[in-house]
């Protein structure tokens, strides 16, 4: 006879490797803020940093535990200091990008203030907006009876919905989700709230046109820079090989410097052999484009093709160095193990 299905309880612990976690549980499945030491048997909200905090007998919000041991303590004050420190290189990190945006006045749009009048300023929330207006961006523009700026600080409804029309554009337009990770497009929501209402998007005209002239441009300036750093400096040449969506094989190659790793060239190799005289041909060609004296060394795996090519490289510039993919490396040894 078949016994009765059973409900299951939820696990009294969340889906996380934390640290805190091996020291406490939660007091309750359905609710992620209060949690128990499962050394002294404690309750106490705030969640899995308060654990930390109770076991390593940090100060201010919750009482020490009794029972931790000084290893207990200090594995936790590790974890704290981490996290505190991994918040704080994000917090500089998105600093430094609103730093780079600006879009003050320059001398166009004070001759154009001179002939068509100043620009109004861009409005301002205050916390009373939250009781007043709302965001509507398909009502048109004549029917807009006060201009509003979006700010996350004042209102979290107005900042769900502006994250709505966000979502509903990645949606129909079916661009990855990853791509609001982009730097590109976190300098542009900024660019946009420093413009204030108003803004209007570019034609398809302006983004095949004009707009991809002047990023052409710009793309080229910042390889300049790039260049002359290589010129004064030198740089390492990386090359790796793989296969897209539609099974082509492609080989690229990047140039890395103090400045930064930039994109040389790809190669569709679909119907070529990757023997050591193909990949050293490719390489050597791109030492030729770039200057021989300006490259201190090249990157591969430990294929043995690239081994091959290594040997062929240093008979040919012994100046030099070929260097073997620490990543693979260290993946083949720990298969090993």
């Amino acid at each position: 006879m078949d016994n009765p299905p059973t409900d299951t309880p939820p696990p009294l612990k969340r889906n996380s490797n934390d640290v805190g976690w091996e020291y406490g549980v939660l007091c309750d499945a359905r609710s992620l803020d209060k949690v128990k030491c499962k050394l002294c048997g404690k309750e106490f909200s705030g969640g899995v940093f308060r654990m930390k905090e109770h076991i390593a007998h940090l100060k201010g919000n919750v009482s020490a535990c009794p029972v931790s041991s000084k290893e207990d303590q200090e594995k936790c004050k590790k974890a704290v200091l981490e996290g505190k420190n991994k918040k704080n290189l994000k917090r500089k990190h998105e600093e430094a990008l609103r730093a780079e945006v600006n879009i003050s006045k320059d001398s166009g749009t004070e001759e154009l203030e001179r002939e068509l009048g100043a620009l109004k300023t861009p409005y301002s929330q205050g916390p009373i907006d939250q009781y007043v207006s709302s965001i509507n961006p398909e009502a048109s523009l004549a029917a807009q009876t006060r201009q509003q700026s979006i700010h996350d600080a004042i209102s979290k409804e107005k900042t769900h919905v502006v994250r709505q029309y966000c979502s509903r554009w990645l949606y129909h337009t079916s661009i990855p989700f990853n791509a609001i990770d982009n730097d590109s497009f976190r300098l542009f929501c900024e660019a946009l709230g420093q413009f204030g209402p108003g803004w209007v998007p570019p034609s398809q005209y302006q983004l095949r046109e004009p707009l991809l002239i002047e990023e052409q441009q710009r793309t080229k300036e910042k390889l300049k820079i790039l260049e002359e750093e290589w010129e004064r400096e030198g740089c390492s040449l990386m090359t790796d090989a793989w296969s897209d969506m539609k099974r082509r094989s492609i080989m690229n190659l990047c140039v890395n410097s103090r400045g930064g790793t930039c994109f040389l060239s790809s190669k569709d190799t679909s119907k070529d052999s990757h023997t050591g005289e193909f990949i050293f041909n490719y390489i050597d060609q791109c030492i030729e484009d770039i200057g021989a004296d300006k490259i201190v060394q090249v990157v591969t795996d430990n294929a043995t093709n690239n081994v091959a090519a290594a040997k062929m490289l240093k008979q040919k510039r012994p100046r030099i160095f070929w260097t073997g993919c620490a990543a693979p490396t260290v993946d083949l040894m720990l298969e090993g193990i």
